[in-house]
């Protein structure tokens, strides 16, 4: 099993791969299955915010949608 706790990069690449798959994730669930501290966990998520990924809720994170636009572009769109 690879060290999280050492690895931020595949860390950050896992809590992706989670939010486009589950579409939230929970900081202490991510803890404990990284065997990292919650603190870790939410200093990705804010690092993983500031890309646009995700939006930071209480507990965890959610993700982050595309902009849709408004109604006469997406009606031109169309």
């Amino acid at each position: 099993m690879l060290d999280y706790a050492a690895f931020p990069d595949q860390r950050q690449a896992l809590i992706r791969q989670r939010l486009q798959a589950q579409g939230r994730v929970v900081c202490a669930e991510l803890a404990v299955e990284l065997q990292v501290s919650e603190h870790t966990i939410r200093r990705d998520l804010q690092e993983l915010s500031k890309e646009g990924i995700c939006k930071k809720v209480y507990g965890g994170a959610v993700l982050q949608l595309a902009a849709a636009g408004s109604f006469t572009e997406r009606k031109e769109q169309d």
